[in-house]
């Protein structure tokens, strides 16, 4: 089944090129821009539907695996965001479940999310994304170690 379809899209100065991902398969599309940036907040937009692209067709549901953030501030001093809670809220499970993800992951869900490295965040937010049930899932390998990563990404979609 045909998830994405782009016959090629040009949005401000980026160019996606032609491409069809079906499920059960992963591309890598290679930003020109820096992470988290306005360029990369707009093509994750196309890609998951939520701004509608000529040339560009959606078909179910793409959510973008949002890794876990960490805000600063005077209100972080009182409430620091610990993985099972956030699994909780961001993946729609139950504190069972996410017990059991956070084990797999090697985390415990009392830790919290600020103490966590690349990686393991980018883990928490595809298996929040997976939790789901999205028909594709949108997500970035900056910041942790891609090989290891694609690895899990290919074991799940296999």
């Amino acid at each position: 089944m045909v998830c994405i379809s782009c016959e090629g899209v040009t949005i401000g100065g980026l160019r996606l090129p032609p491409f069809k991902l079906e499920s059960g398969e992963l591309i890598c599309l290679h930003m020109p821009c820096l992470a988290n940036s306005k360029e990369e907040r707009q093509i994750i937009q196309l890609l998951t539907g939520e701004v509608p692209a000529r040339g560009l067709s959606i078909f179910g549901r793409i959510l973008f695996a949002e890794p876990p953030e960490f805000r600063s501030g005077l209100l972080s001093l009182f409430r620091r965001s610990r993985v099972g809670d956030w699994l909780q809220k961001r993946g729609g499970v139950s504190l069972a479940q996410a017990v059991v993800i956070a084990n797999g992951l090697g985390l415990e869900t009392s830790e919290q999310i600020c103490r966590l490295e690349g990686s393991p965040k980018v883990r928490l937010g595809l298996e929040a994304a997976w939790a789901r049930g999205p028909q594709a899932i949108i997500f970035s390998t900056v910041g942790c170690e891609r090989l290891p990563l694609l690895e899990v990404v290919h074991y799940h979609i296999d």
